[in-house]
Formats: C-alpha cells, structure tokens, sequence
C-alpha cells in the first residue's frame, strides 16, 4: 500500500465550498489556484497530476524550464492527459475528469469515490481479499474487465 502526503500547506477547511490561500508546488496547481481561489476541488487536480506521474514516470510540467513557463502552461493550454496508449480507458477518463480547467465541472471527491469502477480499480473493496493488486492492474491497464466499466461522462 502506497500512501502520499504533502502537508507543507496543510489547513483546515471547514466544508467542500471554503476557500483558501497559499501557493503550493507549482507542478501541481490547479488552474483557479492562480487567480487565490483554491478549493478542495483543486487538490482532485494535483491527485491527478501525481497519478500521471506515477503512471508515467514523468510530471508533465517537468519539462518546462521557469516558473512562469509552468504557470503558462496550466492556465493556457489544455490540461495534460496521460500519453501512453497502454493505460485503460476507465484511468484515462478517471484523468480527464479530475484536470476539467473549469472548477465546476471537475468532479469531487465523493463523486470520485462513488465511481464503483473506480474504488475496486484502487483495490479498496476487495484489499480484505487480497485481491486488490489484480484490481489496480485491472484499472491501469485495463485487464481481464469482464465488460464492467465505469461511468465517467
């Protein structure tokens, strides 16, 4: 089990609309932290950048050479998406809808969890069964999915 935390900004919100300030790591900003609107939405974009990531071995904005090239690039262009063809579907669409540039169409957190697809792809439900490996290659890759598929449109 692999377990993240970033807690050099950490604060307390109070529900899923509070606001907050600070600036965070760069590489991982959602779009309106620019503007001093971060929301809880916006760490859904910076999972979702750790996810890329992880998966590829690469933050997308590692590539860029200053500060304002990366800020640039998230509030210009369109929101970094995994490259390779081998990821599966449901991980490519679990992506795209955590990096909606547009705060109110990005999913939140219970949306996200509420995806069944989505909870036995990270091998939550079936950890207990020792089972949740195969269901995390199943999410990734898209292995073995025996026509079940999430609903992220």
């Amino acid at each position: 089990m692999v377990k993240l935390a970033d807690f050099g900004l950490a604060e307390k919100l109070n529900h899923s609309g509070s606001k907050r300030e600070g600036y965070g790591t760069l590489w991982y900003k959602a779009p309106e932290a620019f503007n001093g609107e971060t929301q809880l939405k916006s760490d859904i974009w910076a999972l979702a950048i750790t996810l890329i990531e992880m998966a590829e071995g690469k933050n997308p904005y590692a590539d860029f050479k200053s500060s304002k090239d990366v800020m640039d690039a998230i509030l210009q262009n369109p929101p970094p998406a995994l490259t390779s063809s081998q990821w599966s579907p449901d991980f490519v669409d679990f992506i795209r809808v955590c990096l909606a540039k547009d705060i109110q169409e990005r999913w939140d957190a219970p949306k996200l969890i509420n995806v069944s697809c989505f909870l036995l792809g990270l091998g939550i439900a079936s950890l207990r069964e020792g089972r949740g490996e195969e269901n995390w290659e199943r999410f990734l890759l898209g292995v073995d999915q025996g026509g079940a598929q999430c609903h992220f449109r």
